[in-house]
């Protein structure tokens, strides 16, 4: 009976070690860190799970807050391997500090105006109607910036009025941080109209309207590696511009740097 005991404990022994072997051999030993912009949310997690299949010794870890406050951070000592925004300025900012070399745009997008189904907006004109509650994001901010110019370029071809700009701006309930937030505004009814990137539009509660290509913006999404010499840095790059990175993002709402999905 001691024997059978002895034998027992031993057998436990072996698999205990085992298991803790096998978890040591396929735990990360690398770390890569991601700052990137809401607006890049669902991508971005989708490149990361492939990249972490491709390389179980990596785990990405994903930050998605507003453009600026991200760069802020990075200024301020966060340490972080990849940056991607959907707006050039911030970008250029890092390489001009000493921070990255250059960025690379990764894919493009459009704004349009998120409404509800069943909601009062149905036209751009509708935006400048009393009672009409719109969002757009703040004003230092990607969304907020784009907004903006396209408000600009609306009512400079005086189709809406040469009042156009004002009247919607008066009728703005809150700025939101970013594209995330200001969408969420209008799928949870407490805006009438918001200001967002195409690829936001994915509640079926919601729909768009379309803003003339010639007074929209084109926005370029844009990524810099802040460590040259971190291979999966670089690999991460890579992958977001490959073919399977381009179908991703395209599968998301956005369009490819070559304007269509690579087979």
């Amino acid at each position: 009976m001691k024997d059978a005991h002895l034998l027992v404990a031993g057998v436990v022994v072996i698999l205990v070690l085992s298991f803790i072997v096998m978890g040591c051999a396929t735990k990360p030993e690398h770390t890569l860190t991601v700052f990137a912009a809401a607006a890049l949310t669902e991508p971005f997690q989708e490149c990361a799970h492939l990249l972490e299949q491709e390389h179980p010794e990596v785990n990405v870890e994903l930050n998605f807050a507003s453009a600026p406050v991200l760069c802020t951070q990075i200024e301020q000592g966060a340490r972080v391997d990849v940056y991607a925004a959907p707006y050039p300025k911030y970008a250029t900012r890092l390489i001009n500090e000493g921070f990255a070399r250059s960025y690379r745009p990764f894919a493009y997008n459009t704004m349009v105006v998120a409404v509800p189904k069943n909601g009062t907006v149905h036209s751009l004109s509708d935006l400048t109607k009393r009672g009409v509650r719109v969002v757009i994001g703040e004003k230092s901010t990607p969304i907020g910036i784009y907004a903006r110019e396209v408000l600009s370029r609306l009512n400079s071809s005086g189709l809406y009025g040469r009042d156009f700009e004002q009247e919607v701006m008066d009728n703005v309930l809150s700025e939101e941080d970013n594209t995330k937030y200001v969408y969420s505004k209008v799928v949870l009814g407490e805006a009438d109209a918001g200001f967002v990137l195409s690829s936001d539009i994915t509640d079926p509660s919601t729909t768009y309207i379309e803003i003339p290509q010639e007074y929209n913006v084109r926005v370029s999404c844009v990524m810099v590696v802040l460590h040259q010499h971190d291979a999966y840095a670089n690999e991460f790059e890579q992958l977001v511009l490959s073919p399977q990175g381009q179908r991703i993002l395209e599968g998301c709402g956005f369009v490819g740097v070559n304007g269509t999905v690579s087979p």
